[in-house]
């Protein structure tokens, strides 16, 4: 499953180096060599605005960036899913593949934390700075979560006539194979966008998720970190219980 999961991110949506060595904080973007061009070439167009890319990450790649060792008691496959890549056009370079150029992620996992104590967030202070990855790690050791794969729903971040496009494509290019080979238990939505996402496609190609997914705040919401920490643990806590 790891296996397949890292092929589909990194050989069919996003191509690096093959020799590449993890860093433990992933300050230098790692230049990509090509990416999925799906949309583009079906459309014939590309933004006049490079797209951010993103890809998945999964629980083993972050534990490659938190030297403080962690295993996990709660063996339940758990998906955290989004809707499209966030943050400035400006971090990471602009790659050109197949006559359309596009912004890869600054990170090499795109999710990653970055932490100076270099072990696992349990406060709201060691999430401020980063409430993407540092969030994610958070919640993977608060609950004790054993498997957890970090996705978005959209890989490419594109507004209009290609967001749509680029939404209907990647449900069927990625994000059903991301499910069908991870196959989760639980699906916890961060933010109203990626929950109405994946609730168009749900009955179409994931019926077996009916009763297993959940509604969370958005990690960068225009709330107080600490309320939506809180907010987040309040409703996990039930959720998980309950599942």
């Amino acid at each position: 499953m790891k296996n397949e999961l890292f092929k589909l991110n990194f050989d069919s949506l996003l191509t690096y180096p093959k020799n590449f060595t993890p860093k433990f904080r992933y300050q230098t973007p790692l230049k990509c060599s090509k990416f999925c061009t799906c949309c583009e070439k079906r459309l014939q167009c590309c933004s006049d605005q490079p797209p951010l890319m993103s890809h998945g990450c999964s629980i083993d790649e972050i534990k490659q960036i938190i030297p403080e060792p962690f295993e996990g008691t709660d063996d339940r496959s758990i998906m955290f899913l989004l809707e499209n890549p966030g943050g400035d056009y400006q971090n990471g370079c602009n790659v050109t593949y197949d006559g359309i150029e596009k912004n890869p992620p600054v990170n090499h996992f795109y999710f990653s934390p970055n932490l100076d104590s270099g072990k696992w967030p349990t406060t709201v202070e060691e999430v401020q700075p980063n409430p993407y990855g540092n969030y994610f790690a958070y919640l993977i050791k608060k609950y004790s979560l054993k498997n957890v794969y970090i996705t978005n729903c959209i890989k490419c971040k594109y507004t209009g006539d290609m967001y749509e496009k680029t939404k209907e494509t990647c449900a069927e290019e990625f994000l059903q194979k991301e499910v069908c080979i991870f196959k989760p238990d639980i699906v916890f939505f961060f933010g109203h966008k990626a929950e109405h996402i994946f609730n168009d496609v749900k009955k179409r190609l994931f019926p077996d998720l009916r009763g297993k997914t959940c509604y969370l705040w958005h990690p960068a919401a225009r709330r107080s970190r600490k309320n939506i920490i809180e907010h987040n643990d309040k409703i996990l806590v039930e959720f998980l219980r309950k599942i």
